[in-house]
């Protein structure tokens, strides 16, 4: 069985405060996107995991995919399964792809196995697989706090605008993000800021991960500034980078942005929100 596993965007990224235990709380507003990743998952002899596409980094123990599958498999003792994984979406943008793929595998499970499971005990199990996870069990837009783990859905005037997301072929760590991050408790909420007119965000929602981000990879803010000449009304960096996106009402002329950019074309994506 195939599940498709989509990324999100980050419209606005504050980093609240450091918890007590070693998290931060965070303010942002996530965005389903359907450049998508492959999972899919068939019972098996043994356990066997492959990636496909794009290179993930890291040990294949460390893959939120293998960490998830012992997770629930463990839990509910299920038998063994081969996992197949066809990344589209880049590692390290900022995109929530490794997340994404996790909470690919528990949906999987819960169909394969039979399992039956309610969406409460899935947010549960993603709650414990990482940050981002439980946002994908149903992706839809919504305020995220907590930890990441808190969500409110919330109505945006996206639909028919046009979206550009493009990776700069640079990873970032998140955790070395949050090394360097400042966090700022009194601010406006992103909620509140989101009610203002979509052509004002620009100078008011910010993602606080961004100057970091810009101080190792450049390119992210020559990228921003591009979208911005052609006419972007709202351009960002995602999460903990390094992919930015831009918004426009009309279709903007890619091709003169990507020849800007200098960006291979497999690492852009480009949608009408419908």
């Amino acid at each position: 069985m195939i599940f498709f596993a989509p990324a999100k965007i980050n419209l606005g990224l504050h980093v609240l405060r450091k918890r007590s235990d070693a998290y931060h709380d965070i303010e942002s507003i996530f965005y389903p996107v359907n450049w998508c990743d492959a999972v899919e998952l068939t019972t098996s002899k043994q356990n066997h995991f492959s990636v496909y596409g794009r290179p993930v980094d890291g040990n294949e123990k460390d893959n939120l995919c293998v960490k998830a599958f012992r997770l629930i498999q463990q839990k509910y003792d299920l038998a063994n399964a081969s996992i197949n994984l066809l990344k589209n979406i880049p590692s390290g943008a900022g995109l929530g792809g490794a997340s994404s793929d996790a909470v690919a595998i528990l949906h999987l499970c819960n169909q394969v196995f039979n399992l039956d499971l309610s969406r409460d005990t899935l947010l549960h199990l993603a709650a414990q697989i990482g940050s981002d996870c439980p946002f994908f069990v149903h992706p839809e837009a919504a305020i995220i706090s907590g930890r990441g783990d808190c969500m409110k859905p919330i109505h945006l005037p996206l639909k028919g605008m046009h979206l550009l997301i493009v990776w700069p072929g640079f990873t970032l760590s998140t955790a070395n993000a949050y090394a360097h991050i400042h966090p700022v408790d009194q601010r406006k909420p992103i909620s509140q800021i989101l009610q203002q007119p979509l052509d004002q965000w620009q100078n008011l929602l910010h993602n606080d991960f961004e100057k970091t981000a810009i101080s190792i990879c450049p390119e992210i803010s020559d990228i921003k500034n591009i979208m911005l000449r052609e006419k972007a009304i709202f351009a960002s960096m995602s999460g903990s980078g390094s992919s930015v996106f831009g918004l426009w009402n009309e279709a903007p002329d890619i091709d003169a942005m990507i020849a800007g950019m200098k960006v291979k074309k497999q690492n852009i994506f480009y949608t009408k929100i419908s």
